[in-house]
Order: C-alpha cells, then sequence, then structure tokens
C-alpha cells in the first residue's frame, strides 16, 4: 500500500509540477500536487533527486528553443515514463488505481507522440522516446524501488544517451 500511494503522490506531484512550471493554473492539477506536498505520507522518498532529475530536464528543454514538436515528444516521454513507473505498483494489473493510471499515462504519451510526428521523422520520434524512456525508467527505478542499475547497465544507458546526441548533433533526417 505505502508504494501504490508513493507511486501516485510522484505521479501527482510531477503533473501539478510541469503544469505549474509550463503556465497552466488548472486547479485540479494544483489542488492535488498540494494537497500531496502537505501530507508527508504521500511524498516519495525520492523527492530531492526525482525534482533535480525534472528541472534539469526542463532547463534542456527551454534552453535549446525547442519547437511543439519536441515539447510534445518530451511530454510524450514524461507520461511513458509515468506508466512505465506504473508497472510495478500494479501488481500484475490487479490494483485498479495504479493499472488506470498506467493506461491513462499510456494513451496520452502514444497521443503526443502523433503529435510531435507532425514535424518530426517516426524513426527519430521512436528511437528518443524509447532510448529516454529506457534511462528515465531505470532512474527512477534506483531511487524509489532502490533497483540500481549495474556498470553493465549504465554504459548501455550511456551509449543510449550518446546515440540520441550524436543523431541530434548528425543526422540529416533531423529538422533543426
Amino acid at each position: 500500500a505505502s508504494s501504490n500511494r508513493e507511486a501516485l503522490a510522484l505521479l501527482a506531484l510531477s503533473s501539478g509540477r510541469v503544469l505549474k512550471i509550463l503556465g497552466n493554473k488548472s486547479r485540479r492539477w494544483m489542488t492535488i500536487m498540494a494537497s500531496a506536498e502537505q501530507n508527508p505520507a504521500y511524498r516519495p522518498t525520492s523527492n530531492l533527486w526525482y525534482w533535480i532529475l525534472l528541472k534539469v530536464i526542463l532547463c534542456l528543454i527551454w534552453s535549446f528553443n525547442i519547437t511543439m514538436s519536441y515539447f510534445y515528444l518530451a511530454l510524450a516521454i514524461a507520461a511513458e515514463v509515468a506508466g512505465t513507473s506504473l508497472l510495478k505498483a500494479t501488481e500484475e494489473f490487479t490494483r485498479l488505481v495504479p493499472t488506470t493510471f498506467l493506461v491513462v499515462f499510456y494513451l496520452i504519451s502514444f497521443w503526443l507522440m502523433t503529435l510531435a510526428l507532425r514535424d518530426l521523422p517516426l524513426g527519430v520520434v521512436y528511437a528518443v522516446w524509447s532510448g529516454l524512456g529506457i534511462v528515465l525508467v531505470a532512474v527512477i527505478g534506483a531511487v524509489i524501488y532502490k533497483e540500481i542499475p549495474d556498470l553493465a547497465s549504465l554504459i548501455g544507458m550511456g551509449l543510449i544517451i550518446s546515440g540520441v546526441i550524436v543523431m541530434h548533433l548528425f543526422s540529416k533526417s533531423i529538422q533543426h
């Protein structure tokens, strides 16, 4: 039960913070975020590292002066990571609330990915979406579930990140 509460609090906090940073004044998400922040029982144990990661990602997104397609892709990755992070909380899809959130986050992720496909090639979108998703889910797994990756995993994730960077810097199929 505690892991489910932490997973739901993580989702509420991240959704509220992202919407707040992006300027959305949605009362519903702000209420969820405020109630989760006021009740220590619903705070994820990995609050500090999670927010550092979230702020770094948002700074990178805005610093590159991205188009809306990249913005949609970033949100699609965030939704996919949120959904995938809930897999353990669903307890093999036997828990209704985490399973429902998982499905909703996956649907949102695929919808946002289709919006990113307006201007970006399918291969690039899928490579970035899946590659960064793998790395971010591994980070969340290490922080929340204490599933620390070994050296080979870290090297592999480093190669994934390197591949995404090389694709963006040198690929002619990506519109800059």
